[in-house]
This record gives C-alpha cells, sequence and structure tokens, in this order.
C-alpha cells in the first residue's frame, strides 16, 4: 500500500506538487524547486524558514488548506522567532512543520533564498512643477496681551498676508502639533499645504522639500516610486511581489477566494495594505547611509565634506513615515476595490460594473498606510470593471487624446489594457496576458525568477 500523499503549493511562485506525509515544508519547498532561507541547516535555531499556512477554500488548485494539516506548533522552538500574533495567522517554521493534509504555504520575502526578479524602473517624462502638496515658509508674531490670537488663526493671516491663500482648513493631528513647531521655530516655520486648501504639517525653521511617493499595485507585482515634490525628480525605486499571489494567480480567482472564504476580502486587503507599507519602508530605508534604519531626522540637511577632499557631498536624506507627506495610488479594478475593502464580485459579473469610477482623496491613516497620518492619499479613477485606475495612469503620462495621429498603447501585466485612439476619440479594451507570460498551468512556465529567460 503506497504512502499518503498529500498536495502543497507555494506562493508566490506558483510550484506545486504532491509530496507524502510526514515531509518537513522545507524538504517539500526542495522537492517542489522553491528556495527558502534555513541558514542553520534544519537545526531549528535561525529562524530564517518562517512561513504561513493559509487557510481556506482555494477552488482554483481544487484544495482547501488549513493550519491544521500540518504537524503541532512546537512551542520550545517556534515560540522564539514567532509572535503570539503570528501563530495566530498561520506562521510556522519550514524546518518544523510537517505536511498532514493539502496545504497552501506563503513564503515571505524575507524568507525567499531565490527572489522573485521584479523590475519597475521609472523613465523620465515631461512633467509640469504642481504637486499637490507644497511648501511654505512662514514667519509670524508670537502672541501678546494686546493680541492673543489662536495659533492656527495666526498662521492663516501670515498665509492671507504672505501667499493670499485664504480658508484653509487643518487636519487634526497636524493642528495638535502646531503650538510646539511654532515655539520650536521661534515663530518662524515651513507649513505643508494640500491643493492650497489643508495644512497638513507644520515644521520649525525653515526646509524647503517634501516628498511623495507613488504606488502601481499589480495583480502580480507592486512597485513605489520616491518622489521629491519640489524637483519631480523619482529619488528610488523598490518592487515586491504582491503578496495576494497565494489566492490566486488573476483576479478572477481572488474574486472567487472572497466569495468562497469567510473573511476572504479582508484578509487579502490586509495583505496588500501590509506590502505597500514593506515598500514605503524600502524606500526609507534607502535614504539612510548604506541603507541602515533609524529614527532618522527630517528632510533638508546641511551639506557634508563626506569625501574629506574639500568638496560637499549631498547629505543623505534620512526621512522618517512622517516626512513622505502625499501618495498617489493606480490599480486594475479589482485590486482597486480588495484595497479599498470593497466588494469585488460584481466586478466578475455581467456586465461588470465597479462599485465607483470617481477618483477619491483618502486619509493614509484610515486605510493603515504608514506615511504622515495628515496626508491624503489621491486613488486614480476607474474606467469599467476591467480597465482600471493604472491605464488611466498610463493615458495621464502618454497623453494620447492630445495626438493628432492614431496612437496604439498596450499595457502588458498579468491584466493587459490597450488603448487606441487619438484627440477626437479613445477606445480601452483589456485581456488576461500574465497567465500566458507567467507559467499558469503551462508545463514548463514560469514567473520572471531565477532560472527564467531575463533578457
Amino acid at each position: 500500500m503506497s504512502e499518503k500523499q498529500s498536495m502543497v503549493i507555494f506562493q508566490p511562485s506558483g510550484r506545486r506538487g504532491h509530496v507524502p506525509d510526514g515531509t518537513s515544508l522545507i524538504e517539500a519547498a526542495r522537492q517542489l524547486g522553491v528556495d527558502i532561507e534555513s541558514l542553520c541547516g534544519e537545526k531549528m535555531v535561525c529562524g530564517k524558514c518562517i512561513v504561513r499556512i493559509e487557510q481556506g477554500l482555494f477552488e482554483k488548485y481544487g484544495i482547501a488548506s488549513d493550519p491544521g494539516h500540518v504537524s503541532a506548533w512546537q512551542e520550545d522552538v517556534e515560540a522564539k522567532f514567532i509572535t503570539a500574533e503570528q501563530k495566530e495567522q498561520g506562521y510556522r517554521l519550514g524546518c518544523v512543520a510537517k505536511v498532514q493534509g493539502d496545504v497552501l504555504v506563503y513564503v515571505p520575502e524575507e524568507s525567499r533564498a531565490g527572489k522573485q526578479v521584479v523590475s519597475k524602473a521609472a523613465r523620465e517624462i515631461p512633467i509640469t512643477l504642481n504637486p499637490a502638496v507644497k511648501c511654505y515658509f512662514l514667519t509670524v508674531d508670537p502672541p501678546t496681551m494686546a493680541t492673543p490670537t489662536g495659533d492656527f488663526e495666526r498662521i492663516c493671516q501670515g498665509f492671507e498676508k504672505e501667499y493670499g491663500l485664504k480658508d484653509l482648513t487643518i487636519d487634526i493631528f497636524c493642528l495638535r502639533d502646531l503650538p510646539g513647531a511654532l515655539r520650536d521655530g521661534n515663530w518662524q516655520v515651513t507649513v505643508s499645504v494640500w491643493n492650497d486648501r489643508e495644512i497638513i504639517r507644520v515644521r520649525p525653521g525653515h526646509t524647503q522639500r517634501a516628498f511623495g511617493i507613488a504606488i502601481d499595485v499589480g495583480t502580480t507585482t507592486v512597485a513605489g516610486y520616491l518622489c521629491d515634490l519640489t524637483t519631480m525628480a523619482v529619488l528610488d525605486t523598490a518592487s515586491l511581489m504582491n503578496p495576494q499571489c497565494k489566492y490566486g494567480e488573476d483576479v478572477m480567482s481572488r474574486i472567487t477566494y472572497h466569495m468562497t472564504t469567510e473573511g476572504g476580502l479582508e484578509r487579502m486587503r490586509d495583505d496588500i495594505i501590509a506590502g505597500i507599507n514593506t515598500l514605503i519602508e524600502k524606500v526609507i530605508q534607502g535614504t539612510f547611509p548604506d541603507g541602515e534604519t533609524g529614527t532618522g531626522t527630517s528632510s533638508g540637511l546641511q551639506p557634508t565634506d563626506t569625501a574629506g577632499d574639500g568638496t560637499d557631498a549631498p547629505p543623505p536624506l534620512c526621512l522618517t513615515r512622517e516626512d513622505i507627506e502625499d501618495m498617489t495610488v493606480c490599480f486594475n479594478t479589482v485590486m482597486h476595490h480588495i484595497f479599498l475593502g470593497l466588494d469585488p464580485q460584481f466586478v466578475g459579473l455581467s456586465p461588470f460594473p465597479p462599485v465607483i469610477h470617481h477618483s477619491m482623496d483618502i486619509r493614509a491613516r484610515d486605510l493603515g498606510i504608514r506615511i504622515n497620518p495628515s496626508a491624503n492619499i489621491f486613488v486614480l479613477p476607474n474606467e469599467a470593471g476591467f480597465v482600471g485606475a493604472d491605464n488611466v495612469g498610463v493615458l495621464i503620462a502618454e497623453a494620447p487624446h492630445k495626438s493628432e495621429q492614431m496612437q496604439l498603447l498596450i499595457d502588458i501585466g498579468t491584466n493587459g489594457e490597450l488603448v487606441l485612439g487619438n484627440k477626437d476619440k479613445l477606445i480601452s479594451s483589456s485581456c488576461a496576458t500574465g497567465p500566458a507570460l507567467e507559467g499558469a498551468q503551462i508545463a514548463f512556465g514560469m514567473r520572471a525568477a531565477p532560472g527564467a529567460i531575463e533578457r
């Protein structure tokens, strides 16, 4: 009688296969060609092989995965590396957990030895310098017994006098910092104003730079671009695999997961929010010398003679999360709905209506995005059920609506969008292109990863 075998699926690589019950997840990963860090040689002392066992019915793969489908938790070993909260979420050490049933295993980026190849470089395009967040320097008179005007009203008077801006509002988080900033700066402050309407940050002294981040959430990959809002220069690019890949490679499988799994939408939303926050941390760490982490200081540092030859080299920016004062995000319609926690099931049913077409401005703190809590996130509008805000981003960048000539724009990703037309008329369409390029359900296909033909 042959030994019992179970299906093991690793995401985001998509590798899958049957292994004998009792096989450790690390050994299953080896057999299926998935590289997971194991620096200690499976002696259970390094904690580098942390993975997550997903729970739910994965209809696309024909399995029901559950954390109970692996061997029991070993408190003396795993508690050293996995918190109680992570344990509740299904995290285990790959060298400890042994297969006892069908499982879908998500390998976090930090546990992957063979990293996915994700290339999302930005190119320069002509941009009119008109950012949503602008910095204004103000000097205001301190209050006296004769004029005990409130701090905010004093700031508003200064704006009207110096810059002609009226009827400004202020975010409550910023208002809490206002009195300290005014007095720390000896009544000289730099004020960040969103769309010349709302004050979102007040810093003591004179600071000339502000920073924002643009995020492109794809079905398979997520890219972030750190931008200097005073020059519109792209300072850094970071990317990662969309952590939702474990729920399926395409948008329809993620809609299905939401419809068949209780709490599925919330889990997918939590994953993409965590992924975006990881991306933000990456670009912030990149502003420190050698990528160091630290508390950081605000931008606007003085030049230092780092070369020792009398020349001034630009100092490291050493940004904090609070220095990211604006964010723009685009995605296809299903990713848009999951990101916002909107029910995506009707996007997958004829006539494929989205919940909303309009663009939105949403406070970062309301979405759990860890940048300046007073910052607004601009969500680009959707065109249709399967032509999303990412296509709007393409239109803004390439501007075919201003062209006399007919143009064809093709955006190839897991979802592919095409736009044909000129200033008189534009026609958009979409199709599934990722499965053909990323190896989904193809015997010898694979995603962009070490071993694939890259160029």
